[in-house]
């Protein structure tokens, strides 16, 4: 499956395709410019919906300056019928509210469904609800997180929550797919509630004691304390990948209702370092290059569960041997990332290489070439997102490569 895609965030894009005219605009510049898929998204930061759902409420409850009972998804599916693109839904999975503002998601509603994390406060080894932030309280992971709140992607409701959402979108309109983001836990301090402290005993069978120094404890580090591994923490490392592998399945379920729909998973292309998020998007017939990593966090890939992979190549350096120069590993570039993505997925499924248009920044002959190497290295590209080729006025530059 080849793609030229655009991600059109909702946060990002808001007052823009906040009218039929303007999705129209960006539809039909986007198709005369090469791209043949958008990847739309359906929720904003507080979970809320950018379309007309009987589970949550409407985007415009947080917001009210945002046209109330607007549904962006019916409108984006006909300008994208209209101009003969494919449709994607970008999915945010596991972000249910905004700290700093109307503690309008889901989380506040659900105090326990909040991702908890470890930090050192004043020297000494603490959990902390993400809900709770204090400058004194120093971890791993950082609470603000882009001011997202994060919940628990092991919590019973929580993946019943995100499910039922994904259900409706997919049962009520008849877009070609959907693109989970942030399918993943927060980061390696996370998730240490009550919550995944019984579900980690059930797993192991016996109980954990003492919570946490049992699965990890932490030193003091620069600029933040650094995760020290204790005895159980190859199985905890080992629950998580499959805490989100079993999510995968149960969408891919969903996914499966209705044939020809493409379910896509957008990662970071950083597979050495991404086993703090609790994800293995690996092939399982590839070794995983760590310490911790048993049978069981290798059989718990799921490059071949998913149609399509998208992989954040986001890196400024494109080539290689720029990298290198730089003292980086080969994989801290476009095309080395790419190289990265396909080698851990064994090629199983297709990938699309993601670019981060920021990091071209008045650099648009730089931005032509990361988009010409994710195309070489990868099935297909990414562009996140429409709001740097509007705010740079980049639409021609991309015409140049796609349209040649």
């Amino acid at each position: 499956m080849n793609g030229r895609s655009l991600w059109l965030d909702f946060a990002a894009n808001r007052s823009l395709l906040s009218t039929g005219a303007g999705m129209e605009r960006v539809t039909q510049q986007a198709q005369r410019c090469g791209i043949d898929t958008l990847i739309l998204g359906a929720r904003d930061d507080n979970g809320f919906a950018a379309y007309r759902s009987e589970i949550v409420p409407h985007a415009h409850a947080a917001d009210p300056t945002y046209p109330d009972g607007y549904d962006l998804v019916a409108t984006g599916l006909e300008a994208a019928r209209r101009h003969g693109l494919r449709i994607l839904l970008a999915f945010p999975t596991f972000c249910e509210g905004r700290l700093g503002g109307s503690n309008a998601g889901m989380a506040f509603q659900h105090p326990d469904w909040v991702v908890h994390l470890i930090g050192l406060e004043d020297g000494m080894l603490g959990i902390r609800p993400a809900t709770d932030p204090r400058p004194s309280f120093q971890s791993p992971t950082s609470i603000d997180a882009h001011s997202m709140v994060w919940v628990n992607p092991a919590h019973p409701a929580v993946l019943s929550h995100e499910l039922s959402l994904i259900a409706e979108l997919m049962d009520r309109y008849p877009v070609d797919g959907i693109v989970l983001d942030r399918a993943r836990h927060l980061g390696g301090a996370a998730d240490f509630s009550p919550t995944s402290h019984d579900l980690f005993t059930s797993f192991l069978g016996h109980s954990v004691s003492p919570w946490p120094e049992a699965v990890c404890t932490l030193r003091p580090g620069d600029p933040k304390p650094e995760v020290v591994p204790g005895p159980y923490y190859p199985q905890w490392m080992e629950w998580r990948v499959r805490t989100i592998t079993a999510f995968i399945r149960r969408v891919r379920s969903i996914m499966d209702r209705t044939p020809d729909r493409v379910f896509a998973n957008y990662t970071g292309s950083w597979y050495p370092l991404y086993d703090q998020m609790g994800v293995n998007w690996a092939d399982p017939s590839v070794p995983p290059p760590f310490p911790h990593a048993g049978p069981g966090y290798q059989a718990a890939g799921f490059a071949r569960i998913v149609d399509l992979s998208i992989s954040g190549l986001y890196y400024p350096e494109v080539e290689e041997d720029e990298a290198s120069a730089l003292g980086r590993p080969y994989w801290y570039s476009v095309r080395g990332a790419a190289r990265m993505a396909k080698t851990m997925t064994a090629d199983a499924r297709p990938i699309w290489g993601g670019l981060y248009l920021l990091q071209y920044r008045d650099e648009p002959e730089r931005f032509q070439a990361a988009v010409r190497a994710a195309l070489e290295a990868t099935n297909g590209v990414m562009l996140f997102d429409l709001c740097y080729l509007q705010q740079y006025g980049w639409w021609d530059r991309l015409r140049e490569v796609l349209v040649p």
